[in-house]
């Protein structure tokens, strides 16, 4: 058929195609209602699946997807519910323990994580740092409990990847994140190396170890300062005066009065029931993680001390008899082995673990699999190995009835959970709606107290109180509600009252605000008198003249080298010796405070001795390893720091949210 032909029959067919479709639309609506609810249904998976790609964050142009984003929080929320859990462990509370790991919120610290994690990755870009398959594989083995090794040494890949579910982890992302840990290490390690301490950083750090120095010290002391103004006379007019310039000093802060719930787990847990299905499904889900029982060995074994004179050549003879007649192995563990407990027992170890003994030991018999099975001779940091296998258990899992209890603990500890915080949703989004939730969540609780009339300044993140005022002062209306955990329990807060802000009249305050003025100009006093000193000792006068000039107390201090500020003269002055070091010349002066005391100093004398020793240990080697390695730290420190603080971040707050909300799940229910 010709081309020309073809496509005229092509056309012809699909108008005749479009005719009959429009004939029969009318019978064909039934069959199209299923076909757009089908296109509908995938469009909101589509939806869903973009919201899941979505960008959260956007670090110097690389984008963080939502996904990956909530997986982090994710793994920070899991690190939360542990130390909760050793908190509660250790009798500490577990707010407080918390804040030791930097652990209070996880969405905060998930953010952190990528935007550091994102700044290395763009640093490290450029230098195409290649790892080895084999390493990357080793570290990661490292990482990996004991009992995720068969008695083979080989990764138990099941449960591997079981442990990668619990994570919401594909493998892959893991050891993809491992890989890239390794990466971000050996960075660290480049920029620690490049660490270099010039030979004036050398003569300033001997200056500070070897030389010692004399000072002239001058102290201008506030409190004889405030005596003096103390007695001048201070008019009605200088006091309204400096109060209406200082009204803000007399504000009394706005209080707060609540009303709070605590509604411990114990409590809790008695207005739920737990069915035999919830426990049985608990139980089929987490068995093969939870309620494993690692396998176990019983061998015989022979130990050559490595420091026994040749110790591999004899560990080889034995295992070659032994070969030839097994029956002798108890006989030559009673001669041989170094093993003296186990010697007299024929060299017999017990039933055992992984974890139990040498790491080498371990692996060589549990590759063991039959009776009598006999494991090459095995070097461990003991000496030289020869391992029999007498009996194997096979790894295990407990029977559900013998961890029942524990099941039943766990999940209606979940479900109690899950419970008390749905409650406390409802009320803290439309308490007036909610009432049946209110009346079932203060009856469940423990205890009922108020808290009244408290400023904002009340808030912190230790105690009860402190946390209740912090809630409490997000609250706008009165009669809502806010909710917080403290002590794994939970807090309900109600705001009842408000008093606002204001500021005492002068009658009120009229005391108080002479004494401010009086501090006011004693300070101001104190500061003229210190700058002035040290202008005259430019000037060529000396501290010693100045000081008595100004009626300041004057001495001279003994001879100190830089790290003797604990003692002497330099004791209540922290940081002035240090200053006072960089002093090369009388006329130089240093001018420091110290609360609202005024210290100067100028350079009296410069021992002579110690002036030698600096000028013959200059150049010598050895002297700075330690200075070395402190100065590569703060570089390497430093340099990250300044990534970060360069690092362009966007972020959006409406994919946020979300995240900060997501509840974490230790186990599947």
């Amino acid at each position: 058929m010709q081309p020309q032909l073809f496509l005229l029959a092509l056309v012809f067919v699909e108008d005749v195609v479009l005719y009959t479709f429009r004939k029969s639309l009318g019978k064909w609506k039934i069959v199209l209602w299923p076909i757009v609810i089908s296109i509908a249904a995938s469009s909101l998976t589509m939806i869903s699946r973009s919201t899941q790609v979505a960008t959260v964050v956007r670090v110097n142009g690389e984008a963080v997807s939502y996904k990956t984003f909530t997986s982090r929080v994710r793994e920070f929320q899991e690190q939360i519910n542990m130390r909760r859990s050793e908190a509660r462990a250790r009798g500490i509370p577990a707010d407080f323990y918390l804040q030791l790991y930097g652990l209070t919120d996880p969405t905060q610290a998930a953010l952190d994580a990528v935007v550091y994690e994102c700044v290395l990755a763009d640093a490290l870009r450029p230098m195409a740092i290649g790892l080895h398959e084999e390493v990357v594989s080793r570290e990661i083995l490292k990482t990996l409990p004991a009992d995720f090794l068969d008695a083979s040494g080989n990764v138990d890949v099941q449960m591997y990847r079981r442990a990668m579910q619990l994570r919401q982890m594909r493998v892959v992302e893991f050891e993809d994140r491992k890989e890239e840990e390794m990466r971000r290490d050996l960075f660290d390690n480049f920029v620690r190396d490049a660490g270099y301490v010039s030979r004036k950083q050398q003569r300033q750090i001997l200056e500070e170890t070897l030389m010692k120095k004399s000072f002239n010290i001058a102290k201008v002391e506030m409190s004889r300062v405030r005596s003096r103004i103390a007695k001048e006379e201070v008019s009605n007019a200088e006091l309204e005066s400096f109060y209406e310039s200082n009204k803000e000093q007399y504000r009394v802060a706005e209080s707060r009065t609540f009303s709070y719930w605590v509604v411990s787990p114990s409590v809790a847990e008695r207005k739920v029931t737990v069915s035999d299905e919830a426990l049985q499904q608990f139980y089929d889900k987490n068995k093969n993680t939870l309620y494993r029982v690692a396998p176990r060995a019983k061998v015989r074994h022979i130990l050559i001390a490595a420091e026994t004179e040749g110790a591999r050549k004899l560990a080889d003879d034995l295992h070659a008899q032994i070969s030839k007649d097994p029956a002798i192995f108890e006989q030559l563990a009673q001669e041989y082995s170094a093993d003296k407990e186990t010697a007299k027992v024929g060299g017999v170890r017990d039933f055992f673990s992984r974890g139990t003994y040498d790491k080498a030991f371990e692996t060589a018999a549990f590759r063991l699999k039959q009776s009598q099975e006999l494991a090459p001779v095995v070097k461990t940091d003991a000496g030289f190995e020869i391992i029999q296998l007498l009996e194997r258990i096979p790894a295990s899992e407990k029977a559900f009835d013998e961890v029942r209890g524990e099941i039943e603990s766990t999940v209606r500890a979940k479900k109690a959970a899950d419970w008390t915080r749905t409650h406390l949703e409802k009320i803290k989004k439309d308490a007036a709606n909610n009432r049946d939730a209110i009346k079932e969540i203060t009856a469940a609780a423990e205890s009922h107290k108020e808290l009244k009339a408290v400023p904002e300044s009340k808030a912190n993140s230790h105690s009860l109180e402190g946390l209740i005022v912090k809630n409490g002062f997000t609250l706008h209306a009165l009669e809502s509600y806010s909710f917080f955990t403290h002590n794994d329990s939970y807090v309900l807060v109600q705001l009842t009252g408000k008093e606002g802000s204001y500021i005492k009249p002068y009658k009120e305050v009229a005391s108080e605000v002479e004494t401010d003025l009086i501090a006011s100009k004693a300070t101001a006093r104190v500061q003229e008198l210190a700058q002035s000193i040290a202008a005259a000792v430019r000037e060529g006068v000396s501290l010693k003249d100045a000081a008595d000039a100004s009626h300041v107390s004057y001495e001279v201090s003994g001879f100190v080298n830089a790290n003797g500020g604990d003692k002497g003269e330099f004791k209540a002055a922290p940081g002035l010796l240090k200053k006072a070091f960089s002093l090369n010349s009388p006329q130089q002066v240093v001018l420091h405070f110290v609360g609202n005391d005024a210290y100067l100093v100028t350079l009296h004398t410069i021992d002579s001795e110690s002036r030698k020793d600096v000028d013959a240990s200059v150049g010598q080697a050895g002297l700075f390893e330690e200075q070395i390695n402190e100065e590569s730290s703060a570089l390497s420190q430093a340099f990250i720091s300044s990534l970060l603080r360069n690092a362009h971040v966007d972020f959006d707050q409406k994919l946020l949210n979300p995240a900060q909300r997501e509840e974490s799940i230790p186990y599947d229910i």
